[in-house]
């Protein structure tokens, strides 16, 4: 049995007094248990297929978190002076998925290319001894990659970026490692 222990979560998650709801920044957000993620899964695959599930949520999460991220930028009034600024903000890209629950995160390394590792994934994690042996942290990537989007378009002239998963647990590998890489 692990260990239960009390989260601080930070101060820009709350809940509206009006209708309860909890709030990123100014966002609506609704937790989801694992098992329901998971089951959401296993009928996209079923329902789209590998390939196009990885697509779906890959572009949706990354979508949707370049949005989040942009609101959380207004609201906290972010800047990066350079791209020295924005190399030390991605950097510190796997404390916030660690943040919001997604595993505990590191960065491994960092120049043109950032690798980040991810340990105990539960999108992983739930596929670990399924059979499907490939990569399933689509919603890692998007969120590695919205995120890189939305903090260099505090740039003039913003770098683009592609995320992809290189190592999953449910492959069998000891973590899920991952590439964002700027696009040339």
């Amino acid at each position: 049995m692990s260990e239960k222990i009390m989260l601080d979560f930070p101060g820009f998650i709350t809940r509206d007094s009006k209708t309860h709801h909890l709030l990123i920044s100014n966002e609506s957000v609704v937790l989801a248990a694992n098992a329901v993620i998971t089951e959401q899964y296993r009928q996209l695959f079923d329902s789209l297929g590998y390939d196009k599930t990885a697509e779906v949520m890959h572009k949706s999460v990354k979508e949707g978190t370049y949005k989040i991220q942009q609101s959380l930028i207004k609201t906290y009034r972010i800047s990066l002076k350079d791209e020295a600024d924005l190399n030390r903000q991605i950097a510190r890209f796997p404390l916030y998925i660690q943040t919001y629950g997604y595993g505990r995160g590191s960065t491994v390394m960092e120049s043109e290319k950032f690798v980040f590792r991810v340990k105990d994934s539960f999108e992983a994690g739930s596929f670990r001894n399924s059979g499907l042996n490939k990569t399933v942290c689509f919603a890692l990537t998007g969120i590695f990659a919205g995120m890189a989007k939305a903090y260099a378009k505090l740039l003039d002239n913003p770098p683009r970026f592609t995320c992809v998963e290189t190592k999953c647990m449910a492959k069998g590998d000891p973590y899920c490692e991952f590439e964002l890489t700027r696009n040339k």
